[in-house]
């Protein structure tokens, strides 16, 4: 697969051709040794950079005389952590970059290391975020061994040894030898997605300075791979990266950038996901080489899941490659997997388990052959005698229809099955698993049959909303104690504000608070309370939303419920609109059936309706549930059921039988649809580890709430603006007053593309329970970067 396209200014922007796969099992890494002396002080490292095994210490860029104590400096993954580390002679600094964790593996980091010893400047920023101004362990004009005649420069390990090897993905790697910068030198934000981009840099690069771009991969040479495109001929060694055909191949469309290239498109690719993993009991499963392949050593046919999931529309190609041989005894699935929930199959024991859908499965066992086996007991079709294989190099095809539902699996070429009967509603997986062997994904490649494309970011469907926080945001803001201010920073009128006080006031825990546009500024429920709609001035007279902005809202008084001096609170916005999939209701129910006009044009996916003029609980039905179920948002009771139905939901009305779960009275009601790429209503089943599920969205979320349906638990809110980096650990809760908690033990994983559950607690991971959530994007997937 060789095309040295160039890179290019088109229609979609400045474009990037390739990145380089390092794979740490091979020990590879790009090398250089000045020749002459550089600025011992001051420097600049920017790259793009995709993460391949997690939790594991991988170096990006490092320097050293090879002896090491003499000036070495350098910047690697310690664990999760960004760490920057700097040998000065006499003392050993090392230090994490920030409390952040960087364990995202869906999509690209850039990263820009900016060092000026003379004044002070040990920066580090990601994704245009300063996260570490740490000066004080680092000597003031110190000369470092980065750009040092004769001392070893590498990138993909510790110079040192060399030990330590990256495992992942690096591409338009830029080294400004004498200038410390800033991102805006080599990325911008996007003014269509609001997501920071690559662009080219245009400044000079001084005397060691170079440009990698890796897009000449004709050869594995200095001069083409390894090839300096700054115009300074600071060409880098390749050392054990291959450009050679096969699982091998380490030069890929894989870039963080998107273009259609005729021959399945730039951008980025799936790979397999660490972090959705279904282990066998005592398993050992790891994905390593860019996690495109799966090493079960003496596991039990433990697999993984894709980062991307296939959408449930158009005609979709990946590839699988056996890489050990496979006995009749010893046998493999490959196929799609996700759980009832249409999440990726996590922690479950094997392919029996419940809620387990394979819809395509390749086993080597001699008397079965490709099987479509639905929910783990539906129809199972076997294709006996169609010549499948075991053998070490055995190349396996999937070419999945969506709209027609069948898969095509061809074996090294020969098609040997037409599988029919797939599901038409669910995001599928592409999926691996063998025992006590490995295999290898392929997804970066050209389909057998064109009219399939490759899973990457640029052939998934259009978002219909590019950026989320022009109908969903979330607001910091920390009280002054002045009367009538304004909350501002929102991209849009909210209609629904609901605000929280993160710490107590006087020692007095705050009130969540709902004020919406239809009911009227000042018009205040909480969720967290039985009580009728107040109409004053909040919960305890202490403040409220007194009108709506175009970009905010004001807030009447200075008191503890909004903006009491010197506290933290949080507000979450939404706008109304079918496009988003939020309407707001209001009604009066009378006794028996009770008919509910929407606008929202499809069935809602989440109901919360509470009486205004009276007490009465917050009732919630979400998607999933029975006609006869429902929960309390103001309570931590397990999910309940009536005697007989009290709901029932279509595109233009819900249906409410007054007198099993709700009463007559004033009510309001929050309907909530799904939109794809903008919002996700489902569930997932927690396993009581700190290596939760994994539940992917299709979009990096803002905010997430999560409840237990079958334990008595409390609503979990968690967001990004609270929680800026990985682990978010910043909760509130729906149906508490409590102030927000800062544990670990809430700790979850925001990311591109979904979430990660990282903690063992009954509250979101309770073993073999349901827990339901809701989310609202903060960038579709198609664009998101890595969090």
């Amino acid at each position: 697969m060789i095309d040295a396209l160039p890179l290019l200014l088109g229609p979609e922007g400045y474009q990037i051709s390739r990145s380089v796969r390092f794979r740490s099992s091979a020990s590879a890494t790009f090398t250089r040794t000045p020749s002459v002396d550089g600025n011992r002080k001051k420097w600049t490292w920017s790259a793009w950079v995709k993460r391949g095994s997690l939790g594991s210490l991988g170096h990006l860029m490092s320097c050293t005389s090879q002896s090491g104590n003499d000036g070495i400096a350098a910047i690697y993954f310690s664990g999760d952590q960004l760490v920057t580390y700097y040998d000065t002679n006499t003392t050993n600094p090392a230090g994490a970059v920030g409390p952040a964790v960087y364990r995202d593996p869906s999509a690209w980091y850039h990263i820009v290391w900016a060092v000026d010893a003379a004044n002070s400047i040990h920066y580090v920023y990601v994704n245009n975020v300063l996260v570490s101004t740490d000066t004080s362990k680092y000597p003031v004009n110190y000369d470092y061994a980065m750009n040092r005649a004769g001392y070893v420069q590498n990138m993909g390990a510790q110079a040192w040894g060399p030990t330590n090897y990256f495992d992942g993905y690096l591409t338009e790697v830029n080294f400004i030898d004498g200038q410390a910068l800033t991102p805006s030198s080599f990325g911008e934000t996007d003014a269509v997605t609001g997501v920071w981009k690559p662009k080219k840099y245009t400044g000079t690069y001084g005397t060691n300075g170079f440009y990698l771009n890796f897009s000449d991969n004709s050869s594995n040479t200095a001069t083409t791979i390894g090839k300096d495109s700054s115009g300074n001929g600071n060409n880098w060694t390749p050392n054990n990266i291959s450009v050679t055909a096969g699982v091998t191949y380490d030069s890929y469309r894989d870039v963080p950038t998107q273009w259609a290239d005729g021959i399945g498109g730039r951008g980025n690719y799936a790979t397999g996901n660490p972090l959705a993993v279904n282990l066998t009991t005592n398993a050992s499963a790891t994905l390593t080489n860019g996690n495109l392949f799966i090493n079960n050593g003496s596991a039990n046919y433990s697999g993984f899941s894709s980062t991307i999931g296939i959408p449930t529309s158009g005609k979709w190609a990946w590839k699988f490659k056996v890489t050990g041989s496979i006995s009749a005894t010893n046998d493999g699935t490959i196929g799609f997997a996700c759980n009832s929930a249409g999440n990726p199959v996590t922690g479950a024991a094997n392919a029996a388990a419940a809620n387990w859908y394979t819809t395509v499965q390749v086993q080597y066992i001699t008397s079965r052959g490709v099987v479509h086996n639905y929910a783990g007991a539906g129809v199972v079709t076997d294709y006996a005698g169609v010549g499948l294989s075991g053998t070490t190099g055995d190349e396996y095809e999937f070419l999945i229809d969506r709209d027609a539902g069948t898969t095509i699996v061809k074996l090294n070429g020969s098609t040997i099955a037409t599988v029919t009967g797939l599901p038409s509603t669910q995001v599928l997986f592409p999926y691996g698993s063998f025992y006590q062997t490995g295999g290898h994904f392929i997804f970066d490649y050209t389909p057998s049959d064109t009219s399939y494309k490759p899973l990457n970011t640029l052939n998934l469907p259009a978002p219909t909303i590019l950026k989320g926080n022009q109908y969903f945001d979330a607001l910091t803001w920390t009280g002054d104690g002045t009367a009538n201010r304004n909350i501002t920073g929102l991209n849009f009128q909210p209609d629904l504000v609901w605000e929280k006080a993160r710490a107590n006031v006087a020692s007095v825990a705050r009130d969540n608070q709902l004020i919406d546009a239809v009911r009227g500024a000042g018009n205040t429920l909480s969720s967290n309370r039985t009580d009728a709609e107040d109409t004053s001035q909040g919960y305890g007279n202490d403040g409220t939303v007194s009108a709506f902005l175009s970009n905010g809202f004001t807030v009447d008084l200075g008191g503890a419920n909004v903006n009491f001096s010197s506290t933290p609170y949080v507000a979450w916005n939404w706008k109304e609109g079918a496009t988003q999939g939020f309407d707001i209701v209001t009604y009066t129910e009378a006794a028996g059936a009770n008919t509910i006009p929407h606008n929202l044009g499809v069935t809602p996916k989440m109901f919360i309706t509470k009486r205004r003029d009276g007490a009465e609980n917050w009732i919630v039905w979400f998607t999933g549930f029975a006609s006869t179920e429902a929960l309390y948002l103001n309570s931590t009771a397990a999910k309940g059921a009536s005697g007989s139905a009290w709901i029932s939901l279509n595109s233009s009305n819900v249906v409410v039988t007054s007198g099993q779960w709700t009463g007559t009275g004033s009510k309001v009601a929050y309907l909530f649809a799904e939109v794809a790429g903008f919002s996700k209503f489902g569930s997932y089943t927690g396993n009581a580890s700190a290596d939760g599920p994994f539940v992917f969205c299709g979009f990096r979320p803002k905010y997430i709430l999560i409840k237990s349906t079958a334990t008595v638990n409390s609503w979990h809110i968690a967001d990004t603006s609270r929680s800026q980096y990985n682990q978010a650990v910043e909760t509130v809760w729906a149906n508490e007053s409590s102030v927000e908690s800062t544990s670990s033990t809430q700790a979850i994983d925001i990311l591109s593309n979904g979430f990660k559950i990282r903690n063992s607690t009954s509250e979101m991971n309770n073993s073999g329970t349901s827990m339901i959530f809701a989310a609202f994007a903060e960038n579709p997937f198609k664009n998101a970067l890595a969090r």
